[in-house]
């Protein structure tokens, strides 16, 4: 009986994707009360590492669900914000920030003006008058 076998670097990418797949599924792992359990990237890729050991695998055909990824705020596995909906819903675009390189004097005091107001950005205060003791 002859076993063909794969070269070992498509073998060790074909691992590496495999073990990437499972590690998406620990992201925003629902929880008690439906508050999603936060895992950090390393302890998913340990828990993805152990479930490919035991020959458990990601098949996309089978799946009803995907996670959809936040519609604001990094999209890091530490942002709960995300959530999993059906498998056909729309990818969530990603917001695109504008160049403040390209704006206006006018418009970027504007953009100041909102900021201050939110209390994002505060008016520096002016140097205080100070004694200063002069010692011979």
């Amino acid at each position: 009986m002859s076993q063909e076998t794969a070269e070992p670097g498509i073998e060790a990418s074909a691992k590496t994707a495999e073990i990437e797949a499972l590690k998406d599924t620990f992201r925003n792992v629902p929880g008690l009360a439906g508050a999603p359990m936060i895992m950090a990237p390393a302890l998913a890729e340990t828990f993805a590492t152990h479930q490919h050991e035991l020959g458990v695998r990601v098949h996309p055909d089978l799946a009803v669900k995907k996670f959809i990824a936040p519609f604001r705020g990094p999209r890091d596995a530490f942002n709960p914000s995300g959530d999993y909906g059906a498998i056909d819903t729309p990818a969530t675009p990603i917001p695109v920030l504008p160049n403040m390189r390209e704006y206006t004097p006018h418009e970027l005091e504007v953009i100041v003006g909102q900021l201050r107001d939110m209390g994002v950005v505060n008016d520096p205060e002016p140097p205080r008058d100070v004694a200063h003791v002069v010692t011979d």
